[in-house]
């Protein structure tokens, strides 16, 4: 009986360290997870400023315009994503729009600086003014001789633009992602 009883006894320290032990293991594995998840989170956060960064040395835009349309995305603990919306930007929002008055058989339009590299660029027929709901100014351009309809004429696309500098950006941001695990990997291991 005592032996049965010692046996027993033995058992349950040997569950209880088992528990401890995969309880530990558990948490470590949690706490591997929440350190991969930030570093994840930090190494996009990076990859976003350098994505707006590279769309604004090519294009006359505002920072806040550009980024407001790059979205980080976690999917698991292990994976994400850095977003760029394909939504256009407008073209009052690019480099001052300016009207154009015609002279003789030309027409009027407004000139717009797009490109940081390129001159202004001009759109025919075209005209600036005030939207009604919005109050904001847009460039506006007439489909056909009809008054309307009329059309707020967009910028060229930010993914575009980011995919033809992919390269660049990627080889920014894969050694920010080591460091920032590395550092998530101490930080977790220095609690234990």
């Amino acid at each position: 009986m005592a032996k049965g009883t010692f046996d027993y006894l033995v058992f349950n320290a040997q569950k209880k360290v088992t528990r401890a032990l995969s309880k530990q293991l558990e948490d470590v594995s949690r706490g591997m997870r929440k350190g991969a998840r930030r570093a994840i989170s930090r190494t996009l956060t990076t990859a976003q400023k350098e994505t707006s960064k590279v769309v604004r040395e090519e294009l006359v835009l505002k920072a806040g315009d550009v980024k407001e349309r790059i979205d980080k995305e976690i999917l698991d603990s292990f994976e994400g994503r850095l977003v760029v919306r394909d939504r256009r930007i407008e073209l009052a929002k690019f480099g001052r729009p300016a009207m154009v008055k015609g002279r003789g058989a030309r027409k009027g339009g407004v000139t717009v600086k797009v490109y940081r590299k390129k001159g202004r660029m001009f759109i025919p027929e075209a005209f600036i003014a005030k939207g009604t709901r919005s109050g904001r100014f847009h460039v506006l351009k007439r489909e056909g001789r009809d008054r309307f309809p009329i059309y707020i004429k967009y910028g060229p696309s930010l993914a575009t633009v980011a995919n033809k500098h992919l390269a660049k950006i990627v080889a920014k941001t894969e050694p920010v992602f080591a460091k920032n695990l590395e550092r998530e990997i101490n930080f977790y291991l220095s609690k234990l």
